[in-house]
């Protein structure tokens, strides 16, 4: 099991333009994947892509997806909590999650997208 975390390796999935084949090339040979090897990543930004899943299909296209979810208000009051106690949070929580809402919304239809597209398989 291979775990990554962001600072180690370059995120083809989070690249704006589709994967062109030398980020392919690039990215097979940095992470070696075979079907004795699990890669895990914690990331949950991917979830909020729009390209995310269509690269992470070029990259890794046997790979099985697990998500793991948490209550979302509680999660969301413990990353904003995070962030303001390191200092990168002013807003209160009530205005960040106002102010966050056009990306919840953006990410609720991608979830929508993924969940058809897996039923339609």
């Amino acid at each position: 099991t291979t775990y990554l975390s962001g600072n180690q390796y370059t995120d083809g999935c989070f690249l704006k333009e589709m994967v062109g084949p030398s980020v392919l090339a690039w990215s097979k040979q940095r992470v070696a994947y075979d079907s004795k090897s699990a890669l895990l990543d914690a990331t949950p930004d991917h979830l909020m892509s729009p390209v995310a899943a269509a690269n992470a299909a070029l990259l890794f296209p046997r790979a099985r997806i697990i998500v793991l979810v948490r209550q979302p208000i509680q999660r969301a009051f413990s990353a904003w909590h995070q962030v303001r106690k390191l200092g990168g949070e002013a807003r209160s929580f009530e205005k960040a999650v106002i102010d966050e809402m056009p990306t919840l919304e953006r990410c609720a239809v991608l979830v929508r997208e993924l969940l058809t597209a897996s039923r339609a398989e």
